[in-house]
């Protein structure tokens, strides 16, 4: 499904699909969590949001990486922006590129979150935090999963991913206690 804001170069697409670590895979169909897709992750809405309001909710960022690909066109590529934020490490991906004025167009590809300790503010928008239990995750996003990941990185030594409807992949990492350690949120790019 096309949940895509802008008209992205399809350079820009492709390196969102090759440079993240993926399959390029869909999950099995009767794998596809139930229920209303997952958009929120630390309180930034990974389909509608903007880098403004993530700069907003959490200033500065500690670290900022910015790359780019000699087969993209002139002027696009992708920046990774990291926030320590009290126990954990925010990482928000974005790709961008120039539109033909010439402004710099920047959106949201992925957010991770990283860390052991529980923080009511750092999460999902159904309310899965780091340190939560596996049982906990079952509750909130129900029965159907994927061991291992499907187009994103793993985010834990034991990976699980949930597939929505409209493609957007949440992966949930666990740590050797059986508790959340990470937590990726990725919507679809194609």
């Amino acid at each position: 499904m096309l949940r895509m804001r802008l008209n992205l170069p399809l350079s820009l697409i492709l390196w969102i699909t090759v440079v993240s670590p993926c399959f390029a895979d869909h999950c099995p169909e009767a794998l596809i969590a139930q229920g209303v897709p997952e958009h929120g992750l630390s309180g930034i809405d990974l389909v509608t949001g903007t880098l403004q309001q993530v700069r907003s909710r959490f200033g500065a960022p500690t670290e900022t990486r910015e790359g780019t690909d000699p087969q993209d066109p002139p002027g696009s590529g992708y920046v990774l922006y990291k926030w320590k934020v009290r126990d954990a490490v925010l990482t928000v991906d974005t790709g961008f590129y120039h539109d033909k004025a010439g402004r710099r167009v920047e959106t949201l590809v992925a957010a991770t979150l990283a860390g052991t300790q529980r923080d009511p503010q750092l999460g999902t928008s159904r309310g899965l935090r780091l340190g939560d239990t596996w049982g906990h995750a079952r509750r909130l996003y129900g029965g159907r999963f994927v061991n291992g990941t499907v187009n994103g990185p793993k985010v834990g030594p034991k990976t699980v991913t949930f597939c929505f409807s409209d493609e957007t992949e949440l992966e949930i990492g666990l740590g050797p206690n059986g508790r959340i350690i990470g937590l990726r949120l990725a919507p679809s790019q194609e």
